[in-house]
C-alpha cells in the first residue's frame, strides 16, 4: 500500500488541471498514489486526467456515474477510494512545491493532522476587491507560529479568529487515515467552507503539526469554486445558514465537545446553542418578510431547502418553536403579515 494518497476531486477544471498534476509528479517523495475522482465534467477535464493516468503508473481515475454536486462530497469519495496511510487532499487548480509531500510526511511524526503554509497565484483578470480580500486574510504563520499546536492552542486560535479560515484550503493539509476513521470526512452539506469546519473538528481534538514553509499555491481566478460562490445571488443567505450549521455542530456534535467547553470558558464566552438559534430565527424572519411583503419566495424556498438537507437544524428549530409562548408565536405570525 502507498504511504500517501493524493486525492484530487475534479469538475470542469481543465484550464489548470494539467499544471496541478505536473506538480504532483514532480514530488521528491515517491511512495504515493494519485486518486482522481471526476464529477461528470463537461469540458476536457476527463481527457486530461486520462492522459495523465496513462503515463503515471501510480494514478487512478474514477468517474462518478451521478454528480456528487460539491467538492466536499467528491473529496469524500476520493478518501473512500484511497489506500494510503495518509490522505493528501489537493484542489484541481492548486500547485504543490516539489518537496511538499516529503516535508509534510516528516511533520506527521508530531501529529496526525499536518498543515503547511501557502501562497496565492492571482490571475490577471481578478478584481481589486477580491485580490485585497485574500491579501488581508490572517495566516497560519501569524496565528500559530510553531511546529506543533496543541488542541488548546488550536482552540484559542479559532476563538481569536472566530469563523475565519486562517489555515487555508484543503490543499494545505495532510491527514492520517485514522483521523478520518475517528472524525469522519468533510461535511457533505457545507459548500462554502467545508475545509474550515474540518480543521475545527479535528484540530481542536488532535492539535496541528505545522511546516512553516510555503508548500502549496492557491489559485485565485474567475472559474474557481470560490468565485462561483461569490457570484451566487443568495450568497449571504446560504453563507449565513452554513454559519448557523457550524454553530449547531459546535453546540451538539460530540466531536466538538472539547472545543464547546473551551468556547464556553472563553472571555467573552461563545454559546453555540444560542448562536445557531439566533442565526436561524433571523434568517427565517428575513425570508418570511421577503415572501409576504415583497411577494418574493426566493429566500424562503432556499431556507426551506437548506433545512431539508440538514434535518437536525429543522428539528431544532421546530423544538424552539414549540417552547416559545403562544402569544409570542402569534405576534411573530401577525407581524410578518403587516
Amino acid at each position: 500500500m502507498p504511504k500517501v494518497s493524493i486525492c484530487i476531486p475534479t469538475y470542469n477544471g481543465g484550464a489548470y488541471l494539467g499544471e496541478t498534476l505536473d506538480s504532483v509528479s514532480a514530488q521528491t517523495f515517491a511512495d504515493f498514489e494519485v486518486v482522481i475522482v471526476d464529477d461528470c465534467s463537461t469540458d476536457d477535464t476527463l481527457a486530461i486526467a486520462e492522459q495523465y493516468v496513462a503515463g503515471e503508473r501510480r494514478a487512478r481515475l474514477i468517474r462518478n456515474e451521478v454528480r456528487a454536486g460539491s467538492s466536499a462530497r467528491n473529496l469524500s469519495r476520493c478518501a473512500e477510494e484511497a489506500r494510503g496511510e495518509w490522505i493528501k487532499p489537493l484542489q484541481q487548480d492548486d500547485l504543490l512545491s516539489p518537496d511538499c509531500v516529503a516535508k509534510m510526511v516528516d511533520a506527521g511524526e508530531r501529529g496526525p493532522l499536518v498543515f503547511g503554509h501557502h501562497g496565492y497565484a492571482v490571475s490577471a483578470e481578478t478584481g481589486g476587491e477580491v485580490r485585497r480580500f485574500y491579501e488581508s486574510l490572517p495566516t497560519l504563520g501569524v496565528e500559530l507560529p510553531m511546529l506543533y499546536a496543541s488542541p488548546d492552542e488550536v482552540c484559542s486560535a479559532f476563538m481569536r479568529k472566530p469563523f475565519v479560515n486562517f489555515i487555508g484550503s484543503w490543499s494545505t493539509s495532510l491527514i492520517r487515515r485514522d483521523c478520518i476513521q475517528k472524525y469522519g470526512t468533510f461535511h457533505k452539506t457545507i459548500i462554502y467552507f467545508p475545509d474550515l469546519e474540518y480543521w475545527m473538528r479535528v484540530g481542536t481534538n488532535e492539535g496541528m503539526s505545522i511546516v512553516p514553509e510555503r508548500l502549496s499555491t492557491y489559485r485565485v481566478h474567475g472559474r474557481s469554486v470560490s468565485a462561483s460562490i461569490r457570484r451566487d445571488p443568495l450568497y449571504h443567505l446560504r453563507g449565513g445558514l452554513e454559519w448557523a450549521l457550524l454553530a449547531f455542530l459546535i453546540a451538539r456534535d460530540p466531536r466538538y465537545s472539547r472545543f464547546r467547553e473551551f468556547a464556553l470558558r472563553w472571555d467573552p464566552p461563545f454559546d453555540g446553542e444560542r448562536a445557531f438559534l439566533e442565526q436561524l430565527l433571523e434568517w427565517r424572519w428575513d425570508a418570511l418578510e421577503a415572501s409576504h411583503r415583497k411577494r418574493d419566495r426566493t429566500l424562503l424556498e432556499a431556507f426551506n431547502l437548506f433545512c431539508e438537507r440538514n434535518p437536525e437544524l429543522r428539528d431544532a428549530l421546530r423544538e424552539q418553536d414549540r417552547q416559545m409562548p403562544a402569544w409570542r408565536r402569534l405576534k411573530q405570525f401577525l407581524k410578518a403579515r403587516v
